[in-house]
């Protein structure tokens, strides 16, 4: 037991909860006389829940990371069968609805066997596909139920991760934050697309200045920032992408730091996202470039698209850093892209850059459940609480509080995790 505890506490150094905070502030769980009958199922295969679940997704509050397209094609490039979580639930003697579908997959982190979301650490938000009707019925005593159903389903699990989520979103309050819950440390940012893309451009260049960047590579119409591409064809979502992963491993080799992208089965699956969202109005992967003069491509950023919700997924440039001309005039561009065609909000998601505080007028703060299933489960999810440093979740460092102008702070950063929605100071030109 004890060479078993050795290798979970150096396990806990590779699990993507790591460097999470325990939340103190454990929902009280006390039980309800009474909720909805709700049952749980599992499910290998995704087509027989094809319908219902496209019809969860429509709604605003799900991620694209748990539609069914982007499941499917990080499915399709994957080993292992995927674990469909499904509830359906009555209130009385009507036939049971759809209440939710988590759909899972199987990741091993060392000895420990993990279930979480699939598309893992390229996902930027989870919320799951919730039902509406479903969401104004839960209580304390139904999440017990709930959690109680999942620990017994044959998952081939020790232990489920449900990490990433946001703890208020699109005025919902997550289901799960009423089980006990860890603070993620990565926080998602976003800017709202409010005043047209002049408006959008101008609030950003004002926050770019004070970061002492060259905002004249904001300037669309100036001389020399390049050319701005969009893939319209499979056959240039291909070649982009291509270009991207070379990006990637170059930059990966400089700073000699661990390339994600490098595996054939993640450089397929992003293929086929990008593949299936040409013609479409919602984008799993679109790519986006800047061509410089020379003919090279000087920057790359990938989007998603579900309703008015653009999401920034992975970027690169041919250069030091993203925040140089051409990694500016492409931000620039896919912002105007993203506003011409209706976008309200422009998500730039979880990192480490000061840019994303600086510039942006809203945040998210992440949650993750943990339910672990067996003794080794158990054993893992203690490893939580042991002071863990030097690792840090999917790649991503806590967010830095950028060097404070204290004279010049203005209110600025809307909370959503925050129940009261506080709003957080940041730095701008005023």
């Amino acid at each position: 037991m004890a060479v078993l505890s050795s290798k979970l506490a150096k396990t806990a150094l590779k699990l993507p909860w790591s460097t999470a905070v325990l939340d103190l502030e454990r929902n009280a769980l006390k039980p309800e006389p009474e909720h909805p009958s709700l049952s749980l199922h599992l499910f290998m295969e995704m087509e027989p829940l094809e319908a219902e679940w496209r019809a969860l997704e429509a709604a605003q509050e799900c991620s694209i990371h748990q539609s069914y397209d982007w499941c499917r094609l990080w499915q399709s490039c994957s080993d292992y069968a995927p674990r469909i979580v499904v509830a359906r639930f009555s209130t009385g003697l009507a036939r049971p609805d759809t209440a939710f579908i988590l759909p899972l997959t199987i990741e091993r982190q060392g000895p420990v066997k993990v279930a979480r979301y699939i598309g893992g650490r390229f996902n930027r938000i989870n919320f799951g596909a919730f039902a509406t009707r479903f969401l104004d019925l839960v209580s304390p005593a139904l999440m017990i139920d709930i959690q109680r159903q999942i620990a017994a389903l044959p998952l081939g699990a020790d232990i489920v991760l449900l990490d990433r989520q946001p703890q208020r979103w699109h005025g919902i309050t997550h289901p799960l934050s009423r089980l006990p819950h860890l603070r993620n440390r990565g926080h998602g940012f976003q800017i709202a697309l409010q005043g047209g893309p002049e408006a959008v451009i101008e609030r950003i260049a004002t926050a770019a200045r004070w970061d002492g960047l060259d905002t004249e590579a904001l300037r669309l119409d100036r001389p020399g920032n390049g050319t701005y591409l969009r893939a319209k064809t499979r056959e240039e979502a291909q070649a982009l992408l291509e270009t991207f992963f070379r990006q990637a491993s170059v930059r990966s080799n400089l700073y000699g730091t661990a390339n994600r992208f490098a595996s054939g089965e993640t450089q397929a699956a992003l293929h086929r996202l990008a593949e299936d969202s040409i013609g479409k109005h919602r984008k799993t992967i679109e790519m986006h470039a800047i061509r410089l003069s020379d003919g090279s491509i000087g920057a790359l950023l990938a989007l998603s698209r579900k309703g008015r919700h653009v999401t920034w997924q992975f970027s690169s440039v041919d250069g030091e850093t993203l925040l140089s001309g051409p990694g500016l005039t492409l931000m620039a561009h896919a912002i105007r892209s993203a506003c011409d065609t209706g976008a309200t909000v422009f998500d730039f998601g979880a990192g480490h850059q000061p840019f994303r505080q600086s510039w942006c007028d809203m945040e998210t703060a992440y949650q993750d459940t943990v339910i672990p299933i067996t003794a080794l489960g158990r054993m893992a999810a203690a490893t939580i609480r042991m002071p863990i440093g030097g690792k840090r979740p999917f790649g991503v460092r806590p967010t830095p509080v950028p060097p404070a102008v204290t004279g010049r702070q203005v209110p600025g950063l809307i909370r959503h995790g925050d129940p009261d929605r506080v709003a957080r100071f940041r730095r701008r030109d005023s």
